[in-house]
């Protein structure tokens, strides 16, 4: 795992996600209604500004159309 400082202990059962549109709508995914949306697999390179690399990691999860395709944006 890649941190820029300490990484805070959340148990799942208190985990959720909230994205708060321009509007004011809230949505909300607790846990369980996470982890059920489908996720993909990826290998990727990362590169940063502070030039270090770390090739081949693995990534796994909810891409951001999947979380997204029932939140209206506004852009």
């Amino acid at each position: 795992m890649l941190s820029a400082g300490p990484t805070p202990l959340v148990s799942r059962e208190d985990w959720e996600l909230t994205v708060t549109t321009e509007d004011g709508t809230r949505h909300y995914w607790e846990s369980a209604a996470f982890t059920a949306l489908p996720a993909e697999a990826s290998t990727v390179d990362l590169h940063c500004v502070a030039r270090w690399s770390k090739f081949g990691t693995e990534w796994e999860g909810v891409s951001p159309e999947v979380l997204l395709e029932n939140v209206e944006l506004g852009w």
